[in-house]
C-alpha cells in the first residue's frame, strides 16, 4: 500500500498484484509528475494515473482508499498496519519500508534524487 501525502490530507492506494515492484512502480510515478510537483493535488492525480496503469482495464488490480483500512501484506511491518510506501508531496520524499532494511530504518529518497 502506497500513501500519497499532501497538505490537504493523504490518500491511499493499494495493489492485489504488484507488490514486490510498487517501490519502482512509485519512483516511475513521482518523475513522471515532476513537472506538477508545485501542484499538490495536481502531482497526486498523475502519481495514481501511473500507478494504477497496469490495472486499468482490470477488475482487480488496484484500489484507493481514504483511510488505510487493509493490510500491506508485502512489506507493511509485522501486522501489515502501515503503509510500505509513503510518497509525501508536502516534503518532496519517498519513504520505502521493505524486507531488505529494518523496518526503523527506512530507505527515503528526496523527489530530486529520484527525477
Amino acid at each position: 500500500m502506497a500513501e500519497i501525502r499532501t497538505k490537504d490530507g493523504s490518500l491511499y492506494v493499494y495493489t492485489h498484484s504488484y507488490g514486490m515492484v510498487f517501490d519502482e512502480m512509485a519512483e516511475e510515478a513521482i518523475a513522471a509528475a515532476a513537472p506538477r510537483w508545485n501542484d499538490q493535488d495536481y502531482a497526486a492525480r498523475i502519481i495514481v494515473d501511473q500507478i494504477t496503469k497496469p490495472g486499468r482495464d482490470s477488475e482487480v488490480g488496484f484500489g484507493l482508499m481514504l483511510e488505510p483500512n487493509a493490510e500491506d501484506e508485502y512489506h507493511g511491518g509485522a501486522t501489515g498496519d502501515r503503509p510500505s510506501i509513503i510518497i509525501n508531496l508536502v516534503a518532496r520524499t519517498l519513504t520505502v519500508y521493505n524486507d531488505h532494511v529494518h523496518l526503523d530504518e527506512p530507505v527515503g529518497k528526496t523527489f530530486a534524487e529520484i527525477a
